[in-house]
């Protein structure tokens, strides 16, 4: 995991004229150019040249940042600004202090898994398994339990024999503590994780920062991924016999997650998913794939600046509305969050609760 900006990103931004702010979902949002890639960039310079002193103040700026990699689509150098800001939270934080604190990176990992463990059907309750499931910290949330139960009710309708929970399912993978700027709390949950996943031959997470957090982030502290680790969309996308007649006769649209998509680059498979169960394809928003929208969700923001992050939401659900479709789809427990239950717009479901629909 990257623990220190690069300078030379950091200047190329400084002195860059703001190419990626039409792109900034934080900046669009706010009005305010000093939360653009470029700006955020530019607070991280002047804390390091010593231009201002180190505070919670002069970091906060880069506390506004969704991972969601927009800005690289407008820019000519390839920078990863997200994990640059990153890297500055967790470098800058003995000096300016830390704007959230660390027991906002900690959840009750018992209360999660009694709730895991209610939800599941006992006969995938086993203390080994082949497939290891592991929801992610969005769906093992309170108000997330229909979501659970949608979940197995698709395994089960797609004819899953293989998948199982543990208490090992309610681990956090790291990215939490990541992007708050709590790199010791990030790389302990990361090391704890690997060598508990050992014990199965492959791992399914449903969550697209867990997933995306994984793959990208984890070999970079290290930890080499000798174990087959995948989304819950590419394995079910492996169950799902698409010769078969579609079944959900609505007409929908669907969200790109920042982290399925810009991060891992999942595109395709929920669209293919999608025009099985509708037998037709998905209604395509303005923004799509690699230029879809934020929904707001990727942390820290949420933490440090809820009403920015429901003002982003609202933004992609106009974009939703202006399809003329009839539901607007994601494939994110976070996503689905933010977006469930704004004034005015288009019911929202998970992909998962889709297919729990379909026939066994």
């Amino acid at each position: 995991m990257q623990k220190t900006p690069t300078n030379k990103d950091i200047e190329c931004c400084v002195y860059c004229p703001t190419l990626c702010l039409s792109r900034c979902p934080v900046g669009r949002a706010s009005g305010n150019v000093g939360l653009s890639p470029q700006s955020k960039q530019l607070s991280v310079w002047r804390i390091r040249k010593h231009l201002v002193e180190p505070s919670i103040n002069t970091l906060a700026p880069a506390h506004h940042c969704l991972d969601c990699l927009a800005c690289r689509e407008l820019c000519d150098h390839n920078i990863n600004v997200p994990a640059n800001l990153a890297a500055a939270r967790i470098e800058l934080a003995r000096q300016a202090g830390q704007l959230v604190p660390a027991e906002a990176c900690r959840y009750d990992e018992e209360a999660a898994w009694a709730r895991l463990r209610g939800m599941a059907p006992s006969w995938r309750r086993v203390d080994q398994c082949q497939a290891l499931l592991v929801p992610g910290l969005e769906m093992l949330r309170e108000e997330n339990t229909d979501l659970l139960e949608a979940l197995f009710r698709t395994l089960d309708r797609l004819g899953d024999l293989v998948v199982g929970v543990t208490r090992d399912s309610v681990l956090e993978c790291g990215h939490h503590p990541y992007a708050l700027g709590h790199h010791e709390l990030a790389e302990e949950a990361a090391r704890t994780s690997r060598k508990r996943f050992q014990r199965y031959s492959k791992v399914v997470f449903a969550s697209p920062h867990c997933a995306s957090f994984v793959r990208l982030k984890w070999p970079e502290a290290g930890l080499n991924l000798d174990k087959q680790y995948a989304t819950l969309l590419e394995f079910l996308g492996r169950r799902i016999d698409f010769n078969r007649a579609g079944f959900y006769n609505r007409k929908v649209t669907y969200h790109d997650p920042c982290h399925f998509g810009r991060h891992l680059g999942l595109y395709q498979l929920p669209r293919d998913i999608l025009k099985w169960a509708t037998n037709s394809r998905a209604v395509e928003m303005l923004y799509t794939r690699e230029r879809s929208l934020c929904c707001g969700g990727g942390y820290p923001v949420p933490e440090v600046a809820p009403q920015l992050a429901s003002g982003i939401a609202a933004a992609l659900m106009q974009e939703a509305l202006a399809t003329g479709a009839e539901e607007l789809v994601i494939a994110c427990a976070q996503c689905r969050s933010l977006l469930q239950g704004l004034p005015g717009g288009l019911p929202v479901r998970h992909i998962l609760e889709i297919l729990a629909e379909v026939e066994p």
